[in-house]
């Protein structure tokens, strides 16, 4: 199990993704907050490799769906027992029927496996499916909003603050059993 600073996590992941918003004009702006200022350093247990390419995921999903010029927000709420990880753009959004599919599919805490893209829709990534898996092992959850069309999307990941050993050890055992998108192989 390894510690890890949030703000450094974050930090470090949106750092790396960087070149590719520029690419698009786009901005990318991250927030820590703290629910309790006792917090000083907001630590997390996680697998850092497996979190970060969670994150990269849905960050890059964000940027590839967001239109030139736009903003992409990654903030991150520390509590005394979970970090909610919200990562909101300005892009196309989504109708109420790929919002509901979209949902059960990352809700869907019994299939660990990677579901095809087209049972989400035909231009997505499966790096958003592969961060569910990633957060479910984890203990998290993950969640989309849109309010329509043309309003972007928000996606919501919640993990606790620690991990047991045996599920950190879960975690590491399936290291190489979920693929990475990187939104510069995304041609639109």
């Amino acid at each position: 199990r390894i510690s890890i600073n949030v703000a450094t996590l974050v930090g470090e992941v949106v750092e790396s993704m960087r070149s590719v918003a520029k690419e698009k004009s786009i901005n990318l702006i991250d927030m820590l907050i703290f629910q309790h200022e006792s917090d000083e350093i907001a630590l997390i247990s996680v697998s850092k490799r497996k979190f970060t390419q969670a994150l990269r995921n849905v960050i890059g999903n964000a940027i590839i769906y967001t239109s030139n010029g736009k903003t992409v927000t990654v903030s991150s709420l520390v509590t005394k027992t979970h970090v909610k990880f919200r990562v909101s753009d300005q892009g196309v959004g989504l109708d109420a029927v790929m919002l509901k599919i979209l949902s059960n599919v990352l809700a869907d805490h019994t299939n660990t496996q990677r579901i095809p893209v087209t049972k989400v829709t035909s231009g997505s990534c499966v790096g958003l499916l592969a961060a569910r898996n990633i957060i479910h092992r984890h203990r998290g959850s993950i969640a989309v909003e849109s309010a329509g069309l043309g309003k972007g999307v928000s996606v919501e990941i919640e993990v606790p603050r620690d991990i047991s050993e045996h599920e950190h050890q879960s975690i590491k055992e399936t290291e190489n059993a979920v693929v990475s998108c990187d939104p510069r192989d995304i041609t639109s």
